[in-house]
Order: C-alpha cells, then structure tokens, then sequence
C-alpha cells in the first residue's frame, strides 16, 4: 500500500505547464490505483507482483484477456504521445531561442 501512495504522490507533485496534463494524469493513476486496490490477488512484498505487472494482473483479472491487449496499446500510445509532445515543445523553445532572419 506505501509503494501505491508514493507511486500516486510522486506523479502528482510533478509540475506541468500544462494544466491539461495534470488532470490527465491524475485521472489515470487514480484509476489505475482503484484498479489495482479492486483486485482481489493482490499482494505486497518481494517476489510478488509489481509495477506494470500488477497493473496487467488487475486489468486482466477485471475484464479478462482484453485487458491485456488494452494496456499494451495504451502503454504505446502514451509512449507515442509523449514523443510527438515533447518534440513539438522542443521545436517551439528552439523557434522562440532563434531570431527568424538568422544568426
């Protein structure tokens, strides 16, 4: 239970630009969190599921074997997503750093 809390509260002290971002984040892990609390296999302590394994465990054991289809999309699209932001934010800081008639 400690790990979820400092998982949970580690996502939520990060700062975003962006107040969009934040409450897309704090929806996903609170939903991930009520996932994860919701399934009855659940057990904490070395040798036992963590991580995304338990994430995929809890999912599974919620909605069957779609569900781990579901995570592995969703995990590349947020992997995706994340790429295609961060290179826009890069490109905008870098056209903003840059004076548009050269050096």
């Amino acid at each position: 239970m400690q790990q979820l809390q400092l998982i949970v509260l580690t996502q939520l002290n990060k700062v975003y630009p962006n107040s969009r971002e934040f409450t897309d984040t704090c929806l996903v892990c609170t939903a991930t969190a009520f996932l994860i609390l919701l399934y009855p296999g659940v057990e904490y302590g070395a040798g036992k599921l963590q991580g995304i394994q338990l994430t995929q465990a809890a999912l599974t054991s919620q909605v069957g074997s779609i569900g781990t289809i579901f995570l592995i999309v969703a995990i590349f699209l947020f992997g995706y997503s994340s790429v295609i932001g961060n290179y826009y934010c890069s490109e905008t800081n870098i056209q903003y750093l840059l004076p548009k008639n050269g050096l």
